[in-house]
């Protein structure tokens, strides 16, 4: 692992070539960049928050007055990101949370990948040369069961990297999307981007195509 500086903190972080391109390296990322402007006392859902980058950026972007819910179910990546929050003492700001949402309440099976930022839920067919044979157990929750649980009303900025799971995902916030001020998706199939713009249309967003590549 190393420990980079970054214009929001330290990210400790996976010491390989392509973890360190996906942030720092990808033209969607620098082109997303553009578009992840929460504000000012804002709540943020960071679903799929690996080790913690786009974490760091929200909680210095919401201040104090605001929150930054931090989803991440792999526990070896879950264990990075809670140093990075300690790190850059964000405990008042980020709950982290080791679960995986989705559609239902109770577990889902996590397929490990070889490259730690593309664990999943579900599998990719152009992606499949990424995963391995092992699979975990995670815990899963409908981010509207969540909320009510965290007795938090509302998510401003929902932000979903999950490696094909997203639309799973925003089937378990139906109740909070009508809330959210701005959804921010990756998806990886031109099926999957069929089905999650129609799926944020038929709730009244306008959804824009912000990266060539990915968002």
């Amino acid at each position: 692992m190393i420990r980079l500086p970054t214009p929001y903190g330290y990210l400790t972080s996976y010491f390989y070539s392509a973890g360190l391109s996906y942030y720092f390296g990808r033209p969607s990322e620098s082109n997303f960049l553009r578009y992840f402007r929460p504000q000012s006392g804002w709540v943020v859902a960071v679903v799929g928050a690996f080790v913690g980058y786009y974490v760091l950026i929200a909680s210095k972007m919401v201040g104090s007055k605001g929150k930054v819910l931090a989803f991440e179910p792999e526990p070896r990546n879950f264990a990075i990101l809670l140093k990075n929050i300690r790190d850059n003492k964000l405990i008042d700001v980020v709950i982290p949370l080791r679960l995986a949402l989705s559609d239902k309440d109770g577990y889902e099976l996590l397929t490990l990948s070889s490259q730690p930022p593309m664990h999943s839920t579900v599998s990719i067919p152009n992606l499949s040369y990424a995963y391995k044979d092992s699979k975990i157990i995670v815990k899963a929750r409908r981010l509207d069961t969540l909320l009510e649980e965290l007795h938090l009303r509302r998510v401003d900025l929902l932000k979903i990297d999950v490696g094909g799971a997203e639309l799973k995902v925003l089937k378990g916030a139906e109740k909070t999307l009508s809330d959210v001020k701005l959804c921010l998706v990756e998806v990886h199939t031109k099926l999957l981007e069929k089905e999650v713009r129609d799926f944020l249309e038929e709730r009244g967003f306008y959804v824009k195509k912000v990266s060539d590549i990915h968002w």
